[in-house]
This record gives structure tokens, sequence and C-alpha cells, in this order.
């Protein structure tokens, strides 16, 4: 097929352990060194920033990670083992960022292979599908170099390589475009809000959330769980904590059949939720918009609901939510059972909630379009990543050609 060859990885790569640095340098607010976790891999590969951890200790030189360094997770804490063997590319940045325990940095045995053609191999569902097969523990997932360099794919020639790196690299580019802009316009809303929030907060009353039941209330998707006869199209997604993710993931979604979505009942969607993870990794926040996709809610995510906007708006309620004020009660009371923490519905129910004047509308109607175009570039991120899902595999089997590309994508979307 083309000339291409059939490898494994093993023959053009070595994986290069981490450092296990001390955990008596390490601080959550600096200043020093930032440490590479899992926590830095994105649900579906690619680099994140999330929580940093710094280190403020001695570093050996050899694990000081450079900006284009390729890089693996080898272990994940979450259920579903949401980042296990994916791949990042190191970004450019101020600080240093180091190579630490079970991050593996990949390292090339050879010329003919070309380091960003395998950060799409190492995000493509073939390798994810043997990496989770032969992944080991319970509570905390792991792989190995070992098992990750058995896996077996085809190499096409590296003008070949090169060109299909590009193209996927020209999606994701375009798609963390639009997130930094969205990020950009989050920042926006959330000053906007703070502002009149601090100015204010000495003088606002506050009520338990459960006491607020008119104007909000909040459900867990605990009350449905779906089964595997309970799955198939058509029907509505069912999203699950790795899905709530810079919005929600309704295009990876597993799919609640029609008969088992009437039983859901209010653990459906619906516009102005406002939805986090309660469960795992706690506090991943999203809104459902008029883009979003309907969907129902799985037993890991919570979402809380205005049902009188004249008395909360769903803006308000969702920067409330997103706030220092919530997620400080949030920190405080988070559970810990033998397999991970967890946020109660009773003591959602027990936080303490302000209770918002009249001039939350004037707050609310300037922040609103900062979220309309927020949502707009989240439509087209979707379509840009459907866009660089559907071609990964093509072009990582040969049925697809870069020079087909273009046909390929606009007949399939």
């Amino acid at each position: 097929m083309y000339n291409w060859k059939k490898a494994r990885l093993r023959e053009l790569i070595d994986i290069k352990h981490g450092f296990a640095f001390s955990g008596e340098y390490f601080s959550s607010n600096g200043p020093g060194d930032i440490l590479m976790t899992p926590g830095n891999f994105a649900i579906g590969g690619g680099f994140q920033w999330g929580k940093r951890k710094y280190y403020s200790g001695p570093v050996p030189e050899e694990y000081v990670l450079q900006s284009g360094d390729l890089v693996v997770t080898m272990t994940d804490l979450s259920k579903e083992a949401d980042t296990l063997g994916y791949s990042a590319v190191v970004p450019s940045c101020d600080e240093r960022l180091l190579h630490n325990q079970r991050i593996g940095k990949v390292v090339t045995r050879t010329d003919d292979v070309d380091l960003q053609f395998l950060y799409w191999v190492m995000r493509s569902k073939a390798y994810r599908e043997e990496v989770l097969a032969s992944a080991t523990g319970s509570t905390v997932k792991h792989t190995s170099p070992t098992k990750i360099l058995a896996f077996q794919l085809v190499l096409p020639s590296l003008h070949e390589q090169i060109a299909i790196a590009s193209v996927l690299g020209a999606l994701e580019d375009k798609i963390d475009g639009n997130r930094r802009i969205n990020e950009t316009l989050e920042a926006m809303a959330r000053a906007i809000f703070m502002n009149w929030f601090l100015q204010r907060s000495d003088g606002l009353t506050r009520s338990r959330v459960s006491d607020l039941i008119t104007s909000g209330i909040m459900k867990i998707g605990d009350g449905y769980r779906a089964k595997n006869d309970e799955m198939g199209s058509p029907g509505l997604p069912f999203i699950r904590a790795r899905e709530l993710n810079n919005g929600f993931d309704t295009h990876e979604a597993e799919v609640l059949n029609e008969r088992s979505v009437l039983a859901a009942r209010d653990k459906v969607s619906r516009i102005g939720d406002v939805a986090f993870t309660s469960k795992g990794t706690i506090g991943r926040f999203a809104r459902v918009a008029a883009q979003t996709p309907q969907f129902v809610y799985s037993p890991q995510v919570c979402f809380w609901r205005s049902v009188d906007p004249a008395r909360l708006r769903p803006a308000i309620l969702y920067l409330w939510m997103v706030s220092d004020d919530l997620i400080g009660q949030i920190d405080a009371v988070a559970g810990q059972t033998d397999m991970a923490p967890y946020v109660s519905l009773r003591d959602q129910r027990a936080m303490k909630m302000p209770v918002f004047g009249e001039d939350q509308h004037a707050v609310a109607d300037m922040v609103e379009p900062l979220f309309a175009l927020q949502d707009a570039n989240l439509a087209e991120m979707r379509v840009l990543a459907a866009t660089r899902d559907l071609l990964l595999p093509k072009l990582m089997s040969g049925e697809v050609r870069v020079r087909d590309v273009e046909r390929v994508a606009e007949a399939a979307l």
C-alpha cells in the first residue's frame, strides 16, 4: 500500500522515564519550575495547563523539558482512564517544565519518523484501545514504555508523515485559537461579575441553596444509571465526566436509547443549566447553551438550573458557581470514598448562596453577548474536532491521502 511499511513503536522510538522529584519542594502557588503531571494531558490527547504544581528544589538538567518535546502519560487517576497513554507536545512558555515521574518522554531512534506524526499516532483510536487493553490497576490505571512500544502501525514515507501531521495540526491550531479566544471572553465575563459581586457581597443576604428552590434547583445524575442494554441510537448522548471538558463533548459520548431517555425524565439537559463534575475530578464547569446538543446527565455530573430567570439569570448563576465563593465551599466538603472524591447532593443543598437583587440584570445583559461569542466559537470547534477525528484514522491507514482531504471532509460534514 503506497510503499508504506508495518513497524512497531519500539523500532522507531524509546520512551524515557521521568525523575522522582522530592515532594518537600512542591507547592501550589510557586515560585519555582512547573512539574509536568498527568493533569497536563487533555482528554483525547494534547496539552492543557490545568492546575500548576511548582517545584523549588534542585533539578537535574536532563529532566528539563524543551518546547516541542513529545511526552506521554503513563498514569491516570480517573475511573475511565481518560488520558492514559495519550500524547502531548510541550508548549513554549516562560517557565521551565520538568520531566516528572510517570511521564514518558519520546526519543526517536531513527530519522525515518517524524515526532509530530507520532503525536497523532498516539491519539489514534487503535493505539488508545491497545493501551487500555493492556493497562493495569483498578483505581489508578497504569501503562508502561514496554506496552506502549509494542503498538504496531503502518508507517508512511517521511514526506507523507509530515504532510499528515500538517493537515491535522492545522485543524488543531484553529481549535486552540478558538479556545484561547474563549478563555479571554470567559475572563472578561468573570471580571465584570466579580467587580459587581465584590462591591455588593457584604450587603447580599445568603441562604441555603435548598431554601432558594423557587429560584434555582439542583439535581444529580445518579437517579439514572445506564446499562449496556440501554445504549444505542436513536437517542441522546449520555454525558459522563470525561465529556465535560471545555463545554460538552457530545461527539464521542455513548448514546442512550429513546426508551431510556424517557426514563431519565428530568436528567435531560436544558438551555441555561450549569453542570459540574461532582465525582472523581471535581469542579469542571460548563454552561448548556442554545448550540449545545441535548443530552442526558450521568451519575458523575450534577447540574443546577434556574427555574425563574426573572429572579436568577442563568448567566449570573454560572458566574457565581465558577467563583471562589462556591468553589471554596465545594473544596471544603469534598468527601473521599474508597474510589474517588465526591461532593454529595446533600452537601450541595447545604451550601450558602447569595440572594441576588434586581441589579443582576444589568450585569447579565453585559456578559451574555460574551457568552454568545463563546458559544459560536464552541460550535465551530465541534465541527473542526469532528473533521479531525474523521480524518485521523483514515489518514493513518492510507484510506485517505493528503491530496484528497478537502474533498473527503466536505463530503462528510
